[in-house]
């Protein structure tokens, strides 16, 4: 017997019904091919989880009746991971939002940097999808949150004081992390070409600790994801027995 389909769709937790419109309507119908009377997973994005049935599909909606709640396994991990990422190109930007939020992220702030090459003009809901997507196949409740894209500087101004902060850079003279226990975390990662000496100046001005993670030269998009793994295998909820 196959497990319930899973979607995400907002619901207020009173409602006994939701009607199904749009991308998501697509994928059930045109997709999982779902039928009258049969079960599904249904996430409210916020960390509800609720058992449902489809009752009525039509040509533009779908209708499902709220059976009631679910319980799963716990996947949220305790640690807030907030990847700070300067905008990547397209493909690039998704392969780093579905893989970190497959690793527990909680929020995406994209920056604008000085060698920043991407116009990010209408990109914000496709990024938004690819999370929500990506939020369902993993098993997540929670749907990361991806803010609008920003200047640099003003992303580092809202950065928790207390919180850990981290810049990977293979110019880096240190491989040691911070040994103190953290409930959050930011991780700043640069676009194709780096950051400019003066955004690395600023970085730090602002609390960002330089770390290398290896000898070989990474990437911006495998740094966002082997940095991200890392924070939370070490401070996290990702953990492995030898």
């Amino acid at each position: 017997m196959h497990a319930p389909a899973r979607i995400v769709y907002p619901i207020g937790p009173a409602e006994t019904s939701v009607e199904i419109k749009g991308e998501t309507f697509h994928y059930i119908r045109h997709v999982l091919r779902l039928k009258q009377g049969e079960r599904i997973i249904l996430l409210d994005g916020r960390g509800g989880i609720y058992e449902a049935e489809l009752v009525r599909i039509t040509a533009r909606s779908a209708l499902l009746k709220i059976l009631g709640p679910c319980q799963e396994p716990q996947r949220e991990s305790p640690l807030k991971i907030v990847l700070v990422q300067s905008i990547l190109k397209s493909q690039k930007m998704d392969l780093v939002l579905q893989k970190c939020t497959e690793l527990g992220v909680n929020e995406f702030w994209p920056v604008v940097t000085e060698r920043s090459e991407v116009r990010w003009t209408r990109k914000l809901p496709h990024w938004r999808a690819v999370v929500r997507e990506a939020t369902r196949q993993c098993r997540r409740a929670v749907v990361p949150e991806v803010r609008e894209p920003m200047p640099l500087e003003e992303a580092l101004r809202n950065v928790s004081q207390n919180a850990l902060k981290l810049i990977f850079s293979e110019d880096a003279s240190s491989e040691e992390w911070p040994k103190e226990k953290v409930s959050e975390a930011y991780i700043l990662v640069g676009p194709e070409g780096g950051f400019s000496p003066d955004e690395q100046t600023l970085a730090k001005e602002y609390g960002f600790v330089t770390i290398r993670i290896g000898p070989r030269v990474l990437r911006a998009e495998t740094a966002s994801v082997v940095g991200s793994a890392l924070v939370q295998f070490l401070y996290g909820d990702m953990h492995c027995v030898l």
